[in-house]
């Protein structure tokens, strides 16, 4: 009793068309459940089957964790090697939901495979957020800072503020983010300067003399 595991592959996108499921999830689930028709089931009861295996696990919500894998793995794309406490907490938290398919009793064979899959990319998921990503934002945007010239006279302890002050979230980019710290420093530079009277000068007269680096971070150091 089945039917071709393409047919429920189009049935299903043609009836979930917002569950963008991974390649790899649909074969799965097309395997699966082309299992539970009869050879010559048609359209409405492959849709019965279908709105089932939906009531016990949304398509969409499965296609969501794919979506987060896929962009996880694409900004992550070296595994985070775990600690033994890491490597503790997920055996613990396998053990827990091991005990919550076995809990289920009743639920399809299917569904139970559906739980185990979450289970192991959840984990994926976890492996993958260790702060790597983060890490390597912080990079870029420190990489992004150190190549501009213009801020490289600043006090270290004063870099540091400032390089504290890109958005690693943001969706402007590290570089015109610090583009606009250059045009800030760089308003700096000028009122600074024209803030600066020549020696001996009548009042109101002004140096056009840029003022140090060093001078500038005194400035900055109070933002």
């Amino acid at each position: 009793m089945a039917v071709p595991a393409q047919k429920i592959k189009d049935r299903l996108k043609a009836k979930f068309p917002k569950a963008n499921l991974s390649t790899k999830r649909l074969d799965a689930l097309a395997d699966r459940l082309s299992k539970k028709p009869a050879d010559d089931a048609d359209d409405a009861a492959i849709d019965v089957v279908l709105d089932n295996a939906n009531d016990f696990m949304p398509f969409e919500d499965i296609a969501k964790d794919d979506d987060r894998t896929r962009t996880l793995e694409a900004k992550a794309k070296d595994p985070v090697p775990k600690t033994a406490e890491e490597i503790e907490a997920d055996r613990v938290a396998k053990e827990k939901e091991e005990a919550a398919i076995k809990a289920q009793g009743e639920a399809p064979e299917w569904a139970k495979i559906m739980i185990a899959n979450n289970t192991k990319m959840a984990e994926e998921i976890t492996e993958l957020k260790q702060g790597k990503v983060t890490d390597n934002k912080r990079e870029l945007a420190k990489k992004a800072f150190d190549s501009s010239d213009a801020l490289k006279g600043l006090k270290p302890e004063i870099k540091e503020k400032w390089l504290g002050r890109i958005d690693l979230e943001s969706e402007t980019s590290f570089e015109d983010q610090v583009k606009g710290l250059e045009t800030e420093h760089s308003d700096l530079v000028q009122t600074h300067a024209n803030s600066q009277e020549y020696p001996g000068a009548p009042p109101g007269s002004f140096s056009n003399t840029a003022p140090t680096a060093e001078e500038v971070s005194d400035i900055v150091d109070n933002l």
